[in-house]
């Protein structure tokens, strides 16, 4: 498949191939209205939606002043963003840069476009295989110790988000995540990179617009509890990933898949703590060891040893996307 069948030419068409208007305000101009909007909106309807759940599962609210929010209520409000930011997408890209919702990479599965279900497992795959070699690694200069299926999972009645038991065991909870994940990865890359890493190619090559909309994402992680520098480099190296694959595969579905099942696995199946937050899990996980390898309180992507994957991965795609162009 070349790259005009991804639909990323250089040419400027439409849906239908013709010829449209030039895009108002420059690339860095648009992206920036755009990101605005995003971070808007997560206060005009993210905040509101978090105060909903909160009061429905009898959290305390002050949980907010401290920034212990439960991961289920940040995929909660991550949910009820998925509703506005698709429409103002559309808009941004009719209006401001005069082109169709497919030039992001957003086809639908069934409208013609070839492989999006393929890509999407290659992106889930890979994250997971990632994450795998991550462990096997890590576990060769720290202690892991594997409890088998938590207590949680085999209770009768497990612990949903906020309180709630379910009446179906732990695969309620196991499916509310997976899906809650699913959204929220698919939301942050549907904004870095869909809208704006599409933008910035116009003017600039794919390493350019990947390192630009990287530097963003990981700026946007800079608030979570107990980022350090190292969290905030393989977050920046894990945004370039993320661009590399959707510029080689020509859609989103992939990073989709890659970016929602990464927090996924690692959070709710392996029991290792995401950027500094720990949440109901299918098996028992420990990982005792030296903080640079473990990533400690963070997670993995508070380990040095995973930006040294996440390097090499990166020089692997990086060759895939030049053979491709």
């Amino acid at each position: 498949m070349d790259r005009d069948d991804r639909g990323w030419n250089g040419d400027r068409q439409s849906a239908d191939g013709r010829g449209e208007d030039p895009p108002v305000f420059h690339p860095l101009g648009r992206a920036g209205l755009y990101l605005g909007l995003f971070l808007l909106l997560q206060l005009l309807i993210g905040v509101p939606a978090l105060l909903l759940w909160l009061a429905l599962t009898g959290t305390r609210p002050d949980v907010v002043a401290t920034g212990e929010i439960p991961i289920g209520a940040v995929l909660v409000v991550y949910a009820s963003l998925v509703p506005v930011m698709v429409p103002a997408t559309v808009v941004f890209l009719r209006r401001l840069d005069r082109r169709p919702l497919a030039s992001i990479g957003a086809r639908l599965p069934w409208s013609g476009a070839p492989g999006a279900l393929r890509e999407a497992a290659f992106g889930a795959g890979g994250a997971v295989a990632l994450l795998l070699v991550w462990l096997a690694v890590a576990a060769l200069g720290a202690e892991l110790s594997f409890g088998g299926l938590s207590e949680s999972f085999l209770s009768e009645h497990a612990w949903l988000p906020g309180g709630r038991p379910g009446p179906f065991g732990g695969a309620v909870a196991l499916a509310f995540y997976c899906l809650g994940f699913l959204i929220q990865g698919g939301l942050e890359e549907w904004v870095f990179r869909g809208y704006i890493y599409r933008a910035f190619r116009e003017r600039w090559s794919w390493a350019t617009s990947a390192s630009a909309t990287a530097l963003g994402f990981a700026l946007l992680h800079g608030p979570n509890p107990g980022v350090e520098t190292v969290g905030l480099v393989n977050t920046f190296l894990l945004g370039i990933v993320m661009a590399a694959v959707v510029e080689g595969t020509g859609t989103l579905w992939a990073a989709v898949a890659a970016h929602g099942i990464w927090n996924f696995v690692m959070a709710n199946v392996l029991a290792l703590p995401v950027s500094g937050a720990k949440v109901w899990a299918l098996f028992s996980f420990e990982l005792e060891g030296p903080a640079w390898v473990t990533g400690g309180a963070y997670g993995p992507e508070g380990s040095w040893l995973l930006t040294g994957l996440v390097v090499v991965v990166l020089v692997a795609l990086a060759r895939w996307v030049d053979r491709t162009a």
